[in-house]
């Protein structure tokens, strides 16, 4: 049997036939192909992009960590990356050939960026398909850099095809590489519209959950204030004896205009995070408003003789005028000093805070009323008929208030709130009438009197804010507001009928009546906060 089968091994070829030989030939070949397929095969499994290797049994006992059981091991967490920074291609799932399963749209092996799809290589070889593919050279490269890049508008990516394919990255990045991209999508110069959006996001690397602080904070403010009460008195002037009237209070209204200001605050912790000292003024505010009514001859009568009726033709100061006008202005001021207390809700989508403290507003108010005659004074004919009255009223209010806010952090960086105030002031009033005229001082000469007088009250303010925050840095936050302030029982300029006609009949002057009334101051305001 040994020799028998040492000669069907070894068996050697005649001529003629040569069966065995081949055989033998044969079998090499076929051993050398197994080879070549089996490693072919296990580069395959190994370079697979889907395979899964687990590596429960990897020994990590230097480190003291174990992997479980099917799960990979961990990476180390990227660097800090400044706000609107994009990573480049390198470090992307479409550079390492992901694009099917690192989130870009028409990935490389589904959809033809490497030529393994439907609109591959392997059936377009170049033209518009090419690039709408987005072949590893048309797209700027899944698998290159261009992958990289796809975000916000990836779906239409491809659609750049006059950059030399490099519309993944030039269509939607303001530059990569040191390159702009001009004709991009919504390209306008050396980037795009929503490039440019995307660079001035809102910083939000605080996160959702940051408690809402400032260290210092200054805006614009723009604001109106209401008109007081004009008591029984709203047309000043008439053209002719109780003729049509052509100047009234009502034609000045210093408040009705916007008026520019400022508001600064700063605040200081005391005691820990979430409690602090804050301090706020308001002030700068300014408002001025003046009216004439012009006569074509001394026709104008005041209010004062009843528009020329008692007594008849009027008076010779206030009456018979050339011209009269009458100006109002007016003044504010606040200044407050608070506790806050922070809470931040288990959620982070709302915070809420809490404030008492001391409140000090300051409004003055003042109205001037004049008219001026012709140049026929009785004693001195040199000297024009004029009267002139000056009512000025100062509010000082002082007194504790309460409140507190609540925001809406809508986006990391973005946040909408809510504040209210509710304060118990002392109003301390100082009245001030001046009149002025051509024949106050005896012989009819002219002549100044004035009037001071002061009162006390007690009065209530509510203040309303709706704000809105936009984070741009660590440091810079951009800030706006809506702002509504009111106080009652607060003292304003006006003409002052019994006393002014008491004056200017010599008959004893009586007590002041100041004009009562609510005040509310609103606009808004822009600025900005910071922190350091």
């Amino acid at each position: 049997m040994q020799r028998m089968t040492r000669k069907n091994t070894h068996t050697i070829s005649t001529p003629g036939d040569s069966r065995t030989g081949f055989t033998r030939t044969g079998r090499y070949l076929r051993t050398t192909l197994a080879a070549v397929a089996f490693a072919t095969w296990t580069l395959a499994f190994v370079s697979s992009g889907t395979a899964q290797v687990v590596q429960a049994d990897f020994d990590y006992e230097a480190s003291g960590f174990v992997v479980p059981a099917g799960m990979t091991t961990g990476q180390m967490d990227g660097g800090v990356m400044q706000v609107g920074y994009y990573p480049t291609a390198a470090g992307s799932s479409c550079a390492a050939g992901g694009c099917d399963t690192g989130g870009c749209d028409g990935g490389c092996d589904s959809m033809g960026c490497n030529g393994g799809g439907i609109l591959g290589d392997a059936a377009v070889t170049g033209g518009v398909l090419r690039h709408l593919a987005g072949s590893g050279m048309a797209c700027g490269g899944c698998g290159t850099s261009g992958c990289g890049f796809c975000g916000g508008l990836s779906n239409m990516r491809h659609m750049c095809i006059f950059c030399r394919g490099a519309g993944c990255s030039v269509c939607q990045m303001i530059q990569q590489n040191g390159r702009g991209g001009p004709c991009g999508l919504f390209g306008i110069g050396a980037g795009g519209i929503y490039s440019m959006l995307s660079s001035i996001q809102p910083y939000s690397k605080a996160g959702l959950c940051a408690q809402r602080w400032y260290d210092a904070s200054l805006e614009g403010m723009f604001l109106t204030h209401s008109s007081g009460s004009t008591g029984n008195v709203n047309g000043l002037t008439s053209r002719g004896i109780s003729g049509p009237i052509v100047l009234g209070i009502d034609d000045t209204d210093a408040g009705g205009d916007l008026e520019a200001g400022f508001r600064l605050s700063g605040a200081v912790m005391l005691g820990g995070a979430g409690s602090n000292i804050e301090a706020t003024w308001v002030g700068e505010h300014e408002w001025s408003s003046e009216a004439t009514a012009f006569g074509n001859g001394p026709e104008l009568f005041s209010f004062i003789s009843e528009f020329g009726t008692s007594p008849l033709n009027g008076y010779d100061d206030s009456d018979r005028s050339l011209q009269q006008s009458v100006k109002s202005t007016s003044e504010f001021d606040s200044v407050e000093l608070n506790y806050r207390r922070r809470t931040v809700t288990p959620c982070c989508r709302f915070q809420t805070s809490w404030l008492f403290g001391l409140r000090y507003i300051r409004y003055d108010d003042s109205l001037i009323y004049s008219t001026l005659g012709e140049n026929n004074n009785t004693v001195n004919a040199s000297l024009p008929r004029f009267f002139n009255s000056h009512s000025r009223n100062e509010n000082k209010m002082f007194g504790a208030q309460a409140g507190g806010d609540i925001w809406w952090n809508i986006n990391p960086g973005i946040s909408l709130g809510l504040g209210g105030k509710l304060g118990l002031l002392k109003n301390d009033i100082d009245s001030v009438a001046t009149y002025t005229s051509n024949s106050l001082d005896p012989l009819a000469t002219p002549g100044t009197v004035s009037f001071v007088d002061g009162d006390q009250d007690t009065t209530v303010m509510g203040e309303f804010e709706i704000k809105m925050i936009y984070r741009l840095t660590h440091s810079w936050t951009v800030r706006s507001s809506y702002y509504l302030l009111g106080v009652d029982d607060v003292a304003f300029g006006t003409v002052d009928v019994n006393r002014i006609r008491q004056f200017v009949t010599a008959n004893p002057v009586g007590a002041s009546q100041s004009g009562m009334d609510s005040l509310t101051v609103q606009g808004f305001s822009i600025g900005g906060e910071y922190v350091w």
